[in-house]
């Protein structure tokens, strides 16, 4: 998991479901689209505008808006990962 957050370039990051399968990860995907955007700002993230986000919380009202086959699958581990990277210098300009 630390490899695909990091190419996503997150800082923080929560296991939100643990699915048996592609086809249940997808729709758990689906349902999380409605909610969530896919799409990363990544000028805000060279110029190091870091969103400050209560992933426990969010991540439990996330779990409400599940269809209840789904939300058996939620990980009921709460763990934040932060994620650190190293930078000499911030670009003044993109």
């Amino acid at each position: 998991m630390p490899t695909r957050w990091i190419d996503q370039g997150a800082t923080d990051a929560i296991v939100f479901a643990r699915v048996p399968n592609r086809y249940t990860a997808g729709l758990v995907a689906v349902a999380m689209q409605e909610h969530l955007t896919d799409r990363t700002n990544w000028q805000r993230m060279l110029e190091n505008e870091v969103i400050d986000a209560d992933l426990v919380a969010r991540k439990s009202a996330l779990t409400d808006t599940l269809d209840a086959d789904l939300q058996q699958f939620v990980a009921t581990d709460d763990t934040v990962c932060s994620i650190n990277y190293p930078v000499n210098r911030y670009a003044e300009k993109l």
